[in-house]
């Protein structure tokens, strides 16, 4: 699968921005094969959730103090 697209959850919520509404409209845009990479120094369980909710396969990486979902 390829990587299409990066979101930073920290900066998101820095910026006041909701980093699951701003997934979504991501992933809205996606085609099957293509992957959102969200990137936060906690695990994001609730958009986790969500997006297993909404069908979307979920991968979780943890490394160097950084969860990467996918």
């Amino acid at each position: 699968k390829e990587e299409k697209t990066s979101l930073d959850a920290n900066q998101l919520l820095k910026e006041d921005k909701n980093p699951l509404a701003e997934s979504i409209k991501i992933l809205k845009t996606l085609q099957k094969d293509e992957i959102l990479k969200l990137i936060a120094d906690f695990r994001p369980e609730p958009l986790i959730e969500e997006f297993v909710k909404k069908g979307y396969e979920v991968y979780v990486e943890e490394k160097d103090g950084f969860v990467f979902s996918y």
